[in-house]
């Protein structure tokens, strides 16, 4: 495959791992600079998600996810977990119903792993009111794909 410029488009994974061997040991400025030298076509979601996950890790979700959005790239389960975890160890609460509201828009709310994300976030947030409407999203989800199992995909 090659780019309007004739020159070969690297592989994707090849950048992915070198990208993520700049965040794991803790080079994220450096992780930045190489993300943005990178052909628009390699930045998909897994590299999003990589630098998602180095941005959390580091306190810096809210620029990470704002980057994501204007650039029109769909966070994925993994990504709202890894945020999600980053909220729950600040106990952001404001940032946690943004990000629950985006799992909700993007239809993950109902997703084991984004609903775990959820109820520790709300845990470590101190709001555990908002648990019982995190479980009966899951359990109308499960109680939903027994009834309809051909809907589900079963």
């Amino acid at each position: 495959m090659r780019n309007s410029d004739a020159y070969p488009i690297p592989d994707p994974v090849a950048l992915v791992t070198v990208l993520n061997a700049y965040i794991s040991s803790g080079k994220l400025h450096d992780a930045c600079q190489f993300f943005e030298q990178m052909p628009l076509p390699t930045r998909n979601v897994v590299a999003w998600n990589v630098m998602i996950s180095g941005h959390a890790e580091r306190g810096h979700y809210k620029e990470a996810l704002h980057q994501m959005s204007k650039h029109g790239v769909k966070s994925s389960r993994s990504t709202l977990t890894s945020v999600l975890s980053a909220i729950a160890s600040l106990a952001s609460l404001g940032h946690g119903l943004l990000v629950h509201a985006r799992a909700i828009k993007q239809g993950f709310e109902s997703s084991l792993y984004v609903t775990s994300s959820l109820l520790n976030m709300y845990g470590k947030c101190e709001t555990l009111h908002a648990a019982p409407q995190v479980f009966d999203k899951i359990f109308e989800e499960n109680n939903d794909k027994k009834r309809h199992p051909k809907d589900a995909g079963v």
